[in-house]
C-alpha cells in the first residue's frame, strides 16, 4: 500500500513540475530559516551548562544604589569575599578572579630567550578550579593548590610556547604588573614598576568545544594579596573583583541572599550615605552561571533577542505552512476527477486521506532535506556577515535534529490534514457528471483567507522593516556631543608600566603619520562609558545634600580637544610643564558637563567656574576638587541610557599612561592602524589593540542590529514565499479561467482589459489585508521602540510606513501575477474554446 502511495505521489510531482517545485522550495526555505534561528538560540541558551553541578554555581553581582540608579555590575567589593567565606556555611567554595592582559616569556636552561607573547591571564583563588571543573589534559591541579609559584595554562598556549613538547614542569616568566592589585596608585610615579615572576607549569587545560560566559584565559595564577601603600600617597579607589560561589547541595540561594544584607551592615565599615546602609548602597545578588550569558549585569537585550528570533522563526514557518496549504488546495482541486474514479473503483475515505497525508509528508521530508543543504550553505555566510558565534556542527546536535524532524512531520501532517479531509468528502457522481473539477464556495473562501493572511504577515514585516531601519539610523547617528567619526584608540594594559620617555616617543611618532590630526593620552573607551557613579557634595553642604555624578576619566590634557568637546565656560587645562605647577595641582582640577549645573545648584556655567566640590573615592577618602571648565551638553555612558550629569577628572595626574586616542582625516583607517602597530612594536616590543568609536557605537546596539538584520532577511524570505504562492495561485486561477478569457476576447476585450481584470482580482486581498496590517504593525512597532531612549515618533512616521508597505505589497503582487496574466491574455481564444 505504501509503495502505491509513493509511486502515485512521485508521478504527480513529476507531472506538475513547476507547481511541485514552488511548493517544495517555499517549504524548504521556511524550514531552513526557522531552523537557523533555532540553532542560534540553542547556542545562546546552552552557555555554561557543561560545568559539573552547574545548578549550584553562581556569579555574585552588585547593584549600586546611591541615588536609586540601580546600576548593576559583575564586580563586587572585596569585603564581601571575607563575609561570605567566613559567615555563610552553606557556601562550599568561593573564588575571586582578576583578569587582565599580560606578557609571557619562555625560560629555557634557566635563561630567558627574550621572546614575548601577549596573552590574557586570570589571577584566581584555589577554589576557582573546585567551582569550575576544567578538563585537564596534562599534569595535575594538586601542585597548583599547594604552590603559589605554579601556573595552569591551556593547550592553545602550550602549543604556541612549546610546540609538540609537553609543558608540564617547564618554567615561564609572566609579567604580573597588571595582575597584582593595590588600593592606591602613587601620584608621584612616572609609571608603575614592571614586575615579572617565574612560574612552573603544573597543569594544562584541554581545549573545550563548550560555550561559556567566563572570559577565555590562557594563563591562571594565584591571586596575589592585595597591597595597600601608605595613606595619603595618591588617589584612592574602591577595589572590586569578579566573584563566583558554589553552594552546598540542597542549599537555598534565596535564603543566603536574604541573610547577606544584615552581615554586610554588621561587618563592613561603610558609613551611612544619605541615610542608606552599606547593604542598601551595594545590593549583592546571586546569578546562576547558566543565566550569566543571557541575564548578566553587563548583558543587555539578550533575552529579548532570543524571543524576537523565536517569533521570527514562528512567523516564517507559519508563512511556509500557509503557502503550502494554499498551493496544495489549488493542486488537489484539479485532481477531483482522479479522486472520483478512485472512490468509484472502491477506495474508501480512509484510503484517500492516507494517500494525501502520505504525499504531504513526502513533500515535507523532501523540503527538509533541501533545507539541510541550505543551512550548510548559509551558516558560514551568516557567521561572517552577521558575526554570529555558531557552528555548523550544532545542526547535527540530537536536540536540533529532533526539532527539525518533528517540525517537518508536524507541518506535513497539519498542512496536509485539511486538503486530505476536504478532498475525501467529494461526491464522485457530481464530479464525473460535470466532467470537470468542482470547488466549493467554502474552499474558495478558505484559500482567499489564506492569501489574505499571507499578505497580512508580509505587510506587517515590511512596515516593521521601515520602522526598524529608521530607528536604527536615528540611534546610530545620534549626536552625543563629541566627535565619533575618525577616532582611533590604541591601547595595551602594559603601557602603564612603560617609562615616560617611551610613551612620549610613541606619541611623537604617531603624530607624524600622514593624516593624523591630533594625538593624546586617553582612556580606552567612549568618553565616560566605563566611569562610575561618585558621591559629590558642594562645599559646606550638609551630608543630606550629597548627589551622584558620573565620573568620566581623562588621561591627557588634550582629551577634550581630540573629541572636539566644546567648553561653554572656563578653559582647557595644560600639561604640568612649569616647575611651579606639579601634578597634584592638576589632579584637583575637573570639568563638569552642562547637565551637571542644575543638580549642583549652579544657575549658569560661569557661576560654576573656580567653585569647589568634594568627591568621595572610598569610604574614608574624600578629595576636594575645583571646577575649571564646563563642557557643552554631552551624553555620558551607554548610548541607550538617559543623559547623565558628570564630571571629567584628569587621571593623567597620577602619571599612569592608559592608551592613545588620535583623530585623523581621510578614509584609510587600515593604513593608519598598521602604522600605529608598527611604531608601538618597535618601541615597546608588543602590539597594541586598536578600535574605532563608530564600531563601539555599533556594538552598543549589537542585539538590536542583529534583530534588525534578521528582520530584513526574513522579510525578504516572507516576500519570496508569498511570491511563490501567489505565482502558483495565479497559474491555477488563469488556467481555470482560460475559456472565460477566450470568450471575453471574442467579444472584444483587449489584452490590457484582461490583464487589469486579473490584476484587480489579486489586488483585492492585498487591499483588504491592509485593514488588519496597520493597527498590528503600529502596535508592534511602538512596543519595540520602547527599548530606546531616543526614538522616532511612531504616530508621525507609522502611517507613512504603512502606506509604503501597502504600495510595496501591491507592486509585488502585480509583478508576480502580471507576467502570468499577460501570458494568458495574449493566448489565442481558439486554443481555449476548442478544449473539452
Amino acid at each position: 500500500m505504501f509503495k502505491n502511495y509513493l509511486i502515485t505521489t512521485l508521478r504527480n510531482l513529476l507531472k506538475h513540475k513547476i507547481h511541485s517545485a514552488l511548493t517544495i522550495i517555499g517549504l524548504a526555505v521556511g524550514f531552513a530559516a526557522s531552523a537557523i534561528i533555532i540553532i542560534i538560540n540553542y547556542t545562546e541558551m546552552n552557555y555554561d551548562r557543561h560545568w559539573e553541578n552547574s545548578d549550584r554555581i553562581f556569579q555574585i553581582e552588585s547593584t549600586v544604589n546611591f541615588q536609586n540608579e540601580n546600576r548593576k555590575s559583575p564586580f563586587v567589593y572585596t569585603d564581601i569575599y571575607e563575609i561570605i567565606k567566613e559567615k555563610i556555611p552553606e557556601i562550599e567554595h568561593i573564588s575571586r578572579q582578576n583578569q587582565n592582559e599580560t606578557k609571557v616569556r619562555i625560560i629555557r636552561n634557566g635563561t630567558n630567550n627574550n621572546e614575548e607573547f601577549q596573552e590574557y591571564a586570570s589571577a584566581v583563588d584555589n577554589d576557582f578550579f573546585e567551582i569550575f571543573n576544567y578538563p585537564i589534559a596534562k599534569g595535575s591541579l594538586k601542585d597548583f593548590y599547594t604552590d603559589e609559584s605554579t601556573t595552569v595554562i591551556t593547550e592553545e598556549l602550550e602549543k604556541k610556547l612549546f610546540g609538540r613538547e609537553s609543558a608540564i614542569g617547564k618554567t615561564i616568566n609572566i609579567e604580573t604588573t597588571n595582575l597584582v592589585l593595590s588600593e592606591i596608585h602613587p601620584a608621584e610615579a612616572n609609571s608603575r614598576p614592571t614586575t615579572y615572576k617565574d612560574f612552573k607549569i603544573a597543569a594544562v587545560i584541554a581545549n573545550s568545544p563548550y560555550k561559556t560566559s567566563i572570559l577565555r584565559q590562557n594563563i591562571f595564577i594565584h591571586l596575589q594579596k592585595i597591597t595597600t601603600p601608605e595613606p595619603g600617597k595618591g588617589a584612592a579607589f574602591s577595589q572590586a573583583l569578579v566573584m563566583y560561589v558554589k553552594v552546598k547541595p540542597n542549599a537555598n540561594i534565596l535564603k543566603i541572599q536574604n541573610r547577606l544584607p544584615k552581615l554586610q551592615d554588621e561587618f563592613t565599615s561603610s558609613p551611612l550615605v544619605n541615610g542608606k546602609k552599606s547593604s542598601e548602597i551595594h545590593l549583592v545578588s546571586f546569578l546562576n552561571i547558566k543565566d550569566a550569558h543571557l541575564k548578566g549585569s553587563n548583558v543587555t537585550g539578550q533575552i529579548e533577542k532570543i524571543w524576537m528570533l523565536f517569533g521570527l522563526a514562528a512567523i516564517i514557518l507559519l508563512m511556509a505552512s500557509i503557502n503550502y496549504i494554499n498551493l496544495a488546495l489549488a493542486a488537489y482541486s484539479r485532481r477531483q476527477k482522479e479522486i472520483a474514479l478512485r472512490k468509484t473503483l472502491g477506495a474508501s475515505k480512509k484510503n484517500i486521506i492516507h494517500q494525501f497525508l502520505s504525499e504531504s509528508l513526502l513533500i515535507a521530508i523532501l523540503a527538509l532535506l533541501i533545507s539541510l543543504i541550505c543551512i550548510e550553505l548559509c551558516i558560514p555566510w551568516l557567521k561572517s556577515t552577521v558575526n554570529l558565534d555558531i557552528e555548523i556542527s550544532y545542526t547535527y546536535a540530537p536536540q536540533i535534529l529532533g526539532y527539525l524532524f518533528t517540525m517537518a512531520l508536524t507541518v506535513g501532517l497539519v498542512s496536509g490534514a485539511y486538503p486530505s479531509f476536504y478532498l475525501s468528502q467529494f461526491n464522485p457522481a457530481a464530479t464525473l457528471k460535470s466532467n470537470k473539477s468542482l470547488e466549493s464556495l467554502t474552499s474558495i473562501r478558505f484559500r482567499k483567507g489564506l492569501v489574505v493572511s499571507q499578505f497580512i504577515i508580509s505587510g506587517v514585516m515590511i512596515t516593521s522593516v521601515s520602522i526598524i531601519a529608521t530607528q536604527m539610523h536615528k540611534a546610530q547617528t545620534l549626536d552625543p556631543g563629541y566627535q565619533t567619526k575618525n577616532i582611533i584608540f590604541a591601547t595595551h594594559s602594559a603601557l602603564s608600566a612603560a617609562n615616560r620617555g617611551s610613551v612620549e616617543n610613541i606619541k611623537y611618532q604617531i603624530s607624524k603619520i600622514p593624516g593624523v590630526q591630533l594625538v593624546t593620552l586617553a582612556m580606552p573607551s567612549l568618553p565616560g562609558k566605563y566611569g562610575q557613579q561618585m558621591l559629590v557634595s558642594r562645599q559646606g553642604n550638609a551630608p543630606s545634600t550629597v548627589i551622584g555624578l558620573q565620573q568620566a576619566q581623562l588621561a591627557g590634557p588634550d582629551d577634550l580637544k581630540v573629541f572636539n568637546i566644546k567648553l561653554i565656560a572656563g578653559k582647557y587645562f595644560s600639561a604640568p610643564v612649569n616647575t611651579d605647577e606639579n601634578r597634584s595641582a592638576i589632579q584637583n582640577k575637573i570639568y563638569i558637563n552642562e547637565q551637571a549645573l542644575a543638580p549642583l545648584g549652579f544657575k549658569n556655567a560661569e557661576d560654576a567656574i573656580n567653585q569647589q566640590i568634594y568627591v568621595a573615592y572610598s569610604r574614608t577618602y574624600k578629595m576636594q576638587m575645583t571646577i575649571v571648565g564646563v563642557t557643552a551638553a554631552i551624553h555620558i555612558g551607554s548610548f541607550n541610557a538617559p543623559d547623565a550629569p558628570c564630571f571629567f577628572w584628569p587621571i593623567s595626574s597620577t602619571g599612569m599612561p592608559i592608551g592613545f586616542a588620535l583623530r585623523y582625516e581621510g578614509n584609510d583607517r587600515k593604513a593608519i592602524t598598521e602604522s600605529i602597530k608598527s611604531i608601538w612594536k618597535q618601541s615597546l616590543g608588543y602590539m597594541p589593540h586598536t578600535w574605532f568609536i563608530e564600531d563601539a557605537i555599533a556594538d552598543e546596539y549589537k542585539n538590536e542590529n542583529l534583530i534588525a538584520r534578521f528582520v530584513y532577511m526574513f522579510t525578504g524570505i516572507a516576500i519570496f514565499i508569498s511570491c511563490l504562492g501567489l505565482y502558483g495561485l495565479a497559474t491555477h486561477a488563469t488556467n481555470n479561467r482560460r475559456k472565460e478569457i477566450g470568450l471575453r476576447k471574442v467579444h472584444g476585450a483587449s489584452i490590457s482589459n484582461i490583464v487589469r481584470l486579473l490584476l484587480w482580482q489579486f489586488s483585492k486581498p492585498v487591499l483588504f489585508a491592509n485593514i488588519v496590517i496597520w493597527p498590528i504593525a503600529l502596535y508592534a512597532g511602538s512596543r519595540w521602540l520602547e527599548q530606546f531612549i531616543n526614538r522616532i515618533n511612531i504616530w508621525q512616521w507609522g502611517p507613512v510606513f504603512c502606506l509604503i508597505s501597502a504600495l510595496a505589497a501591491l507592486l509585488i503582487a502585480w509583478i508576480t501575477v502580471g507576467g502570468q496574466a499577460l501570458l494568458v491574455a495574449r493566448e489565442k481564444p481558439v486554443h481555449a474554446l476548442r478544449e473539452e
